[in-house]
């Protein structure tokens, strides 16, 4: 069975570039979380990674096929 793609919300691309995050990070913490928990919206989950001593959150919705990225954000 194949891995589920990483798609990106124009959001998250946004927020990515505001807060020097690459795919290579995201996909870090969507593939090898340390937390996992339900995201505020319904539907939503956030991974959590600890990136560089820093703890990395990804916000998004499981779809059929692909992980579907909402925002992400450094957790403080």
């Amino acid at each position: 069975m194949s891995q589920r793609l990483i798609r990106y919300d124009s959001h998250a691309r946004m927020r990515m570039r505001q807060r020097g995050i690459t795919e290579a990070m995201v996909e870090q913490a969507i593939r090898n979380p340390v937390i996992e928990r339900p995201g505020t919206t319904p539907g939503t989950f956030v991974r959590e990674a600890e990136i560089n001593g820093r703890m990395l959150a990804v916000a998004f919705e499981l779809r059929p096929y692909e992980f579907y990225v909402r925002t992400v954000y450094w957790r403080t």
